[in-house]
C-alpha cells in the first residue's frame, strides 16, 4: 500500500501519546481493519471477541446509507509495524510557539486495526461496498502505539476494555429529549408539548422510570409514557406491514427518521389513543378533571394504602401492552376495549392484583417480575373469546398466580374465574 501524509494534531494523556487526524471511507477500508483479535492470542476467545464485534454492523451500514446527516465521533485506531512518522509544523502565534501541529506519515506497510469504533469500521466498509460514491467521506481518527508482544497486547487490552466498558450508553431520557430520528420520541414530546394533560404538572420528567410512593402529584413518569408509546408503535406498523414486527424490525424502525407523512400520521394516531384513554378511563378522567394547583392530586390513586395499579409503572406500563395485544387480536376499536377493561377492579388492593403488584403486609409494591403476570392476567379476565391464550401461557398464568396468593392451581383458577368480566 502507498504512503500517506495525514495533517494531524499529537497530544498525549496519561501515559499515551496519540494523534488526531482523519481518514476517508476509502483510506480506512484500504489500511485498516475492523479485525481487533490481535491484542488475544486464544483462539477461542479471539473468536469470541470477533463474534461480539459484527453485532449491529448492518444497522450501521443502512445508517450511513439512508441517513444525509449521517455523523460519527472518532474511532480509537492501534498502529504497529511499519514506520510512521511525525513531521512537525510548528509556528509562532502571538508569541507563542505551536508545537502540536504537523503531519503523520503512514508508509502503508503498518498494520492498524480500532480499539474503539470496529462497528463504525465495519458498517462504513459495508456501505462503501454498496455506494462507492461514498469513497471521499471522511471520518475522524485518533491513532495510538501498540507494541506486538505480551505486555503491548495486554496495555491495548485495557485500553479496549476501557474504552468499552465506561462508553455510557443514551439513556431512555436523553433520547426522549433530544433524539430526532426516534418516531416515539418526537411523538412523545409533540404530546408533552400540545396536550396539556401530559405536560410536566402531570407527568413526571425525571431520568429515572419509577415514581415514588411519596409522590402526590404526578401520574407516572417520562419514561413509562414513553415505553407505552413505544407499545403503540407496534399496533402502528402491524397495520402498515400486516404483521407484527419483530424486536430487530423495531429497533432499526426508531433509528431512522420516517418521512413527514408517516410522522404526521403516526403522531395523530397516538394522541386520538390518549384522548381516548383520557375519557374512558375513569381514574384518569377523575385525575384530569382535578385542578394542576391541587399539589395532592394524585393522593387518591397512589398512597399507603395502595391506590389504583395506572399510577404506578409495574401496572401502567401491562394493562397498556394488554390493550394493545387485545386491539392486535379482535376488530374492536380502542374506545370500546378501554370501557371493558376498566370494568375490571384496578385497586391495588382487589384481587387478583393483592399479593401480585401489592404487598399488603409491607404496604408496598411487590419486587419487579411480574409484568407478564399481569399482561396474561388482564387478557384473561377481560375474556374476549377472538383471543386465545397459549396452553403455555395458561399454564404460567395459573402457576404463577397460584404462587404468588400461597394456593394451588385449581384454588387459583377458581378465584381467577370468579372475577372474569
Amino acid at each position: 500500500m502507498k504512503e500517506i501524509l495525514l495533517p494531524s494534531i499529537k497530544a498525549n494523556i496519561g501515559d499515551w501519546n496519540y494523534y488526531i487526524s482523519s481518514l476517508s471511507f476509502k483510506d480506512l477500508t484500504t489500511y485498516v481493519t475492523e479485525d481487533v483479535t490481535k491484542i488475544r492470542k486464544n483462539k477461542g476467545l479471539k473468536t469470541l471477541l470477533q463474534r461480539q464485534i459484527t453485532d449491529n454492523v448492518d444497522s450501521i451500514k443502512e445508517y450511513i446509507l439512508e441517513q444525509p446527516e449521517r455523523f460519527f465521533n472518532a474511532v480509537i485506531l492501534a498502529v504497529y509495524d511499519g514506520s510512521p512518522e511525525w513531521f512537525d509544523a510548528s509556528f509562532k502565534y502571538r508569541g507563542e510557539t505551536l508545537e502540536s501541529i504537523g503531519f503523520l506519515k503512514l508508509s502503508g506497510s503498518e498494520k492498524i486495526f480500532p480499539l474503539d469504533g470496529q462497528h463504525r469500521i465495519a458498517g462504513i466498509k459495508k456501505a462503501l461496498s454498496e455506494k462507492p460514491e461514498l469513497a471521499d467521506e471522511v471520518v475522524p481518527v485518533i491513532f495510538v502505539g501498540h507494541i506486538d508482544d505480551t505486555s503491548g497486547m495486554e496495555r491495548s487490552r485495557r485500553l479496549f476494555s476501557t474504552l468499552n466498558r465506561y462508553a455510557k450508553p443514551v439513556s431512555d431520557a436523553e433520547i426522549i429529549a433530544i433524539d430526532e430520528d426516534d418516531i416515539v420520541a418526537i411523538a412523545t414530546r409533540k404530546l408533552v408539548e400540545n396536550n396539556n394533560f401530559f405536560s410536566e404538572k402531570n407527568i413526571l420528567f425525571s431520568k429515572n422510570k419509577s415514581v415514588a410512593n411519596t409522590n402526590k402529584e404526578h401520574l407516572t413518569s417520562i419514561i413509562t409514557f414513553y415505553q407505552v408509546n413505544k407499545l403503540f408503535l407496534i399496533n402502528f406498523l402491524q397495520k402498515e406491514i400486516g404483521k407484527k414486527p419483530t424486536k430487530k424490525v423495531l429497533d432499526n424502525y426508531i433509528k431512522r427518521r420516517p418521512d413527514k407523512e408517516t410522522l404526521t400520521s403516526f403522531t395523530e394516531q397516538l394522541d386520538t389513543f390518549w384522548k381516548y384513554a383520557i375519557k374512558d378511563i375513569p381514574s384518569f378522567r377523575a385525575y384530569a378533571s382535578k385542578a394542576d394547583s391541587e399539589e395532592e392530586r394524585a393522593l387518591e390513586f397512589r398512597n399507603k394504602d395502595g391506590g389504583n395499579m395506572l399510577f404506578r409503572p409495574a401496572g401502567f406500563l401491562p394493562f397498556f401492552e394488554s390493550v394493545f395485544t387485545i386491539k392486535n387480536n379482535t376488530n374492536k376499536d380502542f374506545e370500546y376495549i378501554l370501557r371493558r377493561i376498566t370494568k375490571l377492579d384496578l385497586s391495588l388492593t382487589s384481587k387478583p392484583w393483592v399479593n401480585v403488584l401489592w404487598d399488603p403486609q409491607s404496604k408496598r409494591m411487590t419486587p419487579s417480575g411480574t409484568k407478564e403476570l399481569v399482561r396474561l392476567l388482564l387478557i384473561y379476565l377481560y375474556n374476549d373469546k377472538q383471543i386465545v391464550l397459549s396452553e403455555k401461557e395458561l399454564s404460567k398464568l395459573f402457576t404463577s398466580y397460584a404462587d404468588k396468593t400461597s394456593q394451588n392451581i385449581e384454588e387459583a383458577k377458581i378465584e381467577l374465574n370468579k372475577l372474569i368480566l
